[in-house]
């Protein structure tokens, strides 16, 4: 082992502290300093005046990254630097296991070293990504531009009024909200919170859902769905489409306050009656005189009319009304 001297005098050599053991000069006592005589660390590097870099790192190794950093067994060793196995790529490795790559167009990739955009990520497990705070109020921003912002993906309680810690929300500014598989537009929230199912034009004041040929929405519980449908012409409700036949019942307020029942063989009856009753009753068409049009015809139906001048009670059967006279 020898160790260099340095000159303290004109004539006298003293100890540099630095050693050459014939495979590396090194010192354990000194701080090393280049372009600065106040070494702050073991090795200060400083370079001014200039736009050359203070430290290059360059060659043809095959190691993972130009610079280390590791404790004292390197067992558990941290490398940056130029990646050799992607030309171009700035990576951040630990033991030589790349996490963190940087493109020569700027694209992050965490976990892949060919990120397709400004930022990548890919994972092997079920998680490939967290975002986590202890703040009730936290959220991702989404912005278009250095000052546009899109919306906003977090908490209910830093989003949105009345929205709770637990809650997950989803902001958008002032545009539209929408909901896509593939590049195909199937749901989307309005500006003025109108929801649109297959239409990109909601009807406002509420929900729309479009069929190219029926619009469908259906209600479904474990014993068979309903189907409320509407075709170019009409508007259907077919009670429990797919499960056993039962009745379409009208309610007001309750489950107990029944107005009206349809029966699955057809029969329409409203509320039982009452000698007292004041509501419930069903209503015909009633005129002053006798009935002189000509009724729609519906198959297996005829319409009725009430004369209140003679007191008549009119049934159209066929071409003709037919009447019975009331006492």
């Amino acid at each position: 082992m020898n160790t260099i001297p340095r000159w303290t005098g004109p004539s006298t050599l003293g100890d540099s502290g630095l050693i050459d053991n014939g495979t590396a000069i090194y010192t354990t006592t000194r701080n090393v300093g280049i372009g600065t005589p106040s070494a702050a660390g073991q090795l200060h590097v400083f370079r001014n005046g200039t736009t050359d870099p203070a430290i290059i790192g360059a060659g043809s190794n095959s190691a993972t990254g130009n610079f280390e950093s590791a404790d004292a067994s390197r067992t558990n060793r941290w490398t940056f630097g130029r990646d050799n196995a992607v030309t171009g790529n700035f990576v951040l490795a630990y033991n030589g296991s790349p996490f963190i790559n940087t493109t020569s167009t700027g694209n992050v990739g965490i976990g892949t070293p060919s990120a397709g955009a400004i930022l990548h990520t890919l994972g092997t497990g079920t998680t490939t990504g967290i975002f986590a705070t202890t703040s009730a109020n936290a959220w991702v921003e989404l912005r278009r531009s250095t000052s546009t912002t899109l919306g906003y993906i977090g908490t209910g309680a830093g989003l949105v009024t009345g929205g709770a810690a637990a809650d997950l929300a989803f902001r958008c500014e002032s545009g539209n909200l929408l909901f896509s598989t593939g590049a195909t537009e199937r749901a989307r929230i309005d500006s003025a919170g109108n929801v649109g199912f297959g239409t990109p034009s909601p009807v406002s004041g509420g929900l729309t859902v479009y069929g190219a040929s029926n619009g469908q929405v259906f209600v479904q519980n474990s014993s068979g769905h309903t189907r409320l449908l509407q075709n170019s012409t009409d508007f259907y409700i077919d009670g429990n489409v797919s499960g056993s036949a039962g009745s379409i019942v009208f309610r007001r307020s309750s489950s107990t306050l029944e107005s009206m029942r349809i029966t699955a063989a057809g029969n329409v009856h409203a509320a039982s009656g009452t000698t007292t009753m004041t509501d419930g009753f069903f209503y015909i068409p009633a005129a002053a005189g006798a009935p002189t049009g000509v009724p729609t015809a519906i198959a297996g139906r005829v319409p009725m009319y009430y004369d209140t001048t003679n007191d008549q009670f009119y049934i159209r059967n066929g071409a003709n009304w037919r009447k019975v006279t009331l006492t």
